[in-house]
């Protein structure tokens, strides 16, 4: 179902009184009684309205980042880049982490929108759309992570999915590998784009595809092993780091017995040994863009 904002209007409509009766109670000028006072109240809780911010455009803006995935390294550090940017543009940054917690993700967005934020920037692309659209209609949103949208009004930023697993599959065929499995721990649509690109890679080239999936309980390792695949593109970097932990438990040697590369270039790869070769994404440009499209949205 899809909802329009309430006016002002709409509250006066259902309080029975005038315009400018309503905008004097919320004001909470003097002069208005303690019962008209309560009955535009009451009407605004029962339409849901939410007065306009006067002075919206000379003050400090507030983006609210909502990330469904904090806990993984690529998400991290592109709120820690979105905090930076916002920073950087004088903006302030409200924090809704831990989205994957919770279904009921249109109320998650109506809090931060109650709390005061003037613009969502949503550090996912597995959102439902009715919630991102619902969301839109009160204030702008900025979507990282998706681009298959219908909502003209909500911009997105996504990286190359395609280009990038291409990349990642010419590395390992330049390395000599010719049997190369996907390894994913997910069905996002980031993930089911980055295996679509792989698999045309793949095949444009000659090879058989192969598709592993890393569940609690699979001995991926053993899945890998019998389909003799001595090279790995995982669909980012945190399946990577698990790949790496069970290969490396599994007696395997890399990049010598299994060569891996990653999605997401997170800066834990260049720190671990052995390294993560990875696609990298440039989170800075990321962040500084999503806070640029907040900022054309609200001039």
């Amino acid at each position: 179902m899809r909802r329009n904002r309430p006016t002002i209007v709409d509250v006066a409509r259902h309080a029975g009184l005038s315009k400018s009766t309503v905008s004097a109670a919320l004001r909470r000028e003097r002069g208005v009684a303690p019962a008209t006072a309560e009955r535009v109240f009451a009407a605004v809780r029962e339409l849901g309205y939410r007065p306009l911010r006067q002075g919206a455009a000379s003050r400090q803006r507030v983006i609210g980042v909502a990330v469904r995935h904090v806990e993984n390294p690529h998400f991290s550090e592109l709120t820690s880049e979105m905090e930076r940017a916002c920073r950087t543009a004088g903006h302030r940054m409200v924090l809704a982490p831990g989205l994957r917690e919770s279904t009921d993700y249109e109320r998650q967005f109506d809090t931060l929108i109650d709390v005061g934020c003037d613009a969502l920037v949503v550090l996912s692309g597995a959102v439902p759309l009715q919630a991102i659209d619902l969301a839109s209609r009160e204030v702008p949103v900025v979507v990282v992570g998706r681009s298959a949208f219908e909502i003209p009004t909500v911009d997105t930023i996504v990286s190359d999915d395609r280009a990038g697993a291409a990349l990642a599959v010419e590395h390992l065929r330049s390395l000599g590998h010719t049997s190369i499995a996907f390894v994913t721990a997910s069905q996002r649509p980031t993930a089911i784009e980055r295996y679509a690109a792989y698999r045309t890679s793949m095949r444009a080239a000659g090879l058989g595809v192969a598709q592993v999936h890393l569940e609690e309980g699979a001995d991926v390792v053993a899945d890998l092993r019998a389909l003799g695949i001595t090279g790995a593109f995982t669909d980012n970097d945190a399946t990577a780091f698990e790949l790496m932990t069970e290969a490396l438990d599994a007696g395997l040697r890399i990049p010598e017995d299994l060569s891996i590369v990653g999605f997401d270039g997170v800066s834990l790869g260049g720190r671990i040994r052995p390294r993560l070769t990875s696609v990298h994404q440039p989170r800075n440009e990321i962040a500084t863009l999503a806070v640029e499209f907040v900022g054309e949205r609200l001039a």
